[in-house]
């Protein structure tokens, strides 16, 4: 249902020490994983410039420094900066392991503060009717003020925020600017930590992912219906 999942950390991180030797110490990742991004060739664009050549690396297969690491590991995808950390697919059937990576990652790493923990679903769609008008019927309580601002030729689109105790959930609505007449949405369910613990980090990942990634997809449901067309990206549009 989704193109994208991620669950993204907040916390206080050392980029430097992902490396893939990393992973495959603590065994966090199997063999072949770490034999994949280590193989990898990255794709290298060449530019002339003057005289000379610029060269340019396109979606890098590995590259970690004290600032960042990217790991881009067949079917998922594990970067950090110093301040988050996000363990990411585009397949539904890696959601499982992004699950098992960040909890086995923050289990070796139990003395990192963790300010939060948020999880982060979102996809292009196409519905029987066009975006401009699922969205306009949406959001347009006060069409006639709107066409007096902007004419007849304007799109509607929304953020909702809905507050939980120490929960936030975050649905952002806009036209696709991937798929034409289609619908981009997106869900962000954030928690707060106020103990900070990679324990109560990774409880909360075991018990609330899943259901998440469900309520998420029962928003979509309950405002637009099924849609008619999923739009995956770089792979066109698919039944």
């Amino acid at each position: 249902m989704f193109f994208y999942t991620s669950i993204a950390i907040v916390g206080n991180f050392n980029p430097a020490i992902f490396q893939p030797q990393w992973f495959d110490r603590f065994k966090i990742l199997p063999a072949q994983d770490i034999q994949y991004v280590e193989s990898r060739k990255p794709e290298t664009h060449e530019f002339k410039l003057g005289g000379g050549s610029v060269f340019f690396t396109k979606n890098p297969i590995l590259s970690v420094s004290p600032s960042n690491a990217i790991l881009n590991f067949e079917g998922f995808k594990i970067e950090s900066s110093r301040d988050r950390f996000i363990c990411s697919t585009t397949t539904s059937d890696n959601i499982s392991k992004i699950e098992d990576v960040i909890c086995k990652t923050f289990m070796m790493l139990s003395h990192t503060p963790i300010i939060s923990v948020g999880f982060n679903f979102e996809g292009h769609y196409l519905f029987d009717k066009k975006s401009e008008i699922l969205l306009n019927d949406l959001f347009g309580n006060q069409p006639k003020k709107f066409d007096s601002c902007f004419g007849s030729d304007y799109l509607v689109s929304g953020t909702i925020i809905y507050r939980d105790g120490e929960t936030v959930t975050t649905v952002e609505i806009k036209p696709s600017n991937h798929t034409e007449g289609g619908i981009f949405f997106h869900t962000n369910i954030n928690f707060n930590l106020s103990d900070k613990s990679t324990d109560s980090c990774c409880s909360i990942i075991k018990d609330k992912f899943r259901g998440s990634r469900e309520m998420s997809i029962k928003y979509l449901l309950d405002l637009f219906g099924k849609p008619a067309k999923i739009s995956y990206e770089n792979e066109g549009i698919n039944e």
